[in-house]
């Protein structure tokens, strides 16, 4: 489940439960809705509570663990196209000129991109699954789990996303 509000967004994501922690100084606010399994709503922006409050309870009565992150809406479209074999929505999300480092390597350019991220969905066949996501002005610091068909799956990564005129204009996956 996702929605937008003006030039954020905030994404909904089936989430493990884990036991509770402090929480840390980045200013994200962490509640629990009272479910069986555990539902977790990370919030940057105090303002969006109140609507949250509405999610946590649909939650609480779905029994469902949830996430919610404030994210720009070209995150929302990158991470709505990790979700599908269709690479031709990454243009929703990059710039023309964009750059992504991954895996040792730099790709540049708009067709550069989506070439990449259609061979690496037909060699891993993966998914991603936010995990959590700190913006610091134009730059998005999130931690995800990717699962898939490669050793060691899975593992936690970090994609730093760099926003320009909010499109993706940097990408680093570490």
């Amino acid at each position: 489940m996702c929605f937008d509000t003006r030039r954020q967004s905030v994404l909904i994501a089936l989430r493990e439960p884990h036991t509770p922690r402090r929480q840390p100084p980045n200013r994200r606010l962490e509640l629990a809705a009272p479910t069986p399994r555990g539902s977790h709503l990370f919030v940057n922006d105090h303002a969006l509570r109140r609507s949250l409050g509405a999610i946590r309870y649909a939650a609480a009565l779905k029994e469902v663990a949830t996430v919610a992150m404030i994210l720009p809406p070209s995150l929302v479209a990158y991470l709505n196209s990790e979700a599908t074999t269709d690479v031709e929505s990454l243009a929703n999300c990059f710039a023309a000129d964009a750059v992504v480092h991954d895996e040792g390597r730099t790709i540049r350019g708009l067709d550069a991109i989506k070439a990449w991220k259609k061979d690496a969905k037909a060699k891993y066949q993966y998914a991603v699954t936010p995990l959590d996501a700190v913006q610091d002005q134009a730059t998005v610091t999130m931690r995800a789990r990717l699962s898939g068909k490669f050793a060691g799956s899975p593992i936690e990564v970090t994609y730093r996303f760099v926003l320009i005129n909010d499109k993706i204009a940097l990408l680093e996956i570490r």
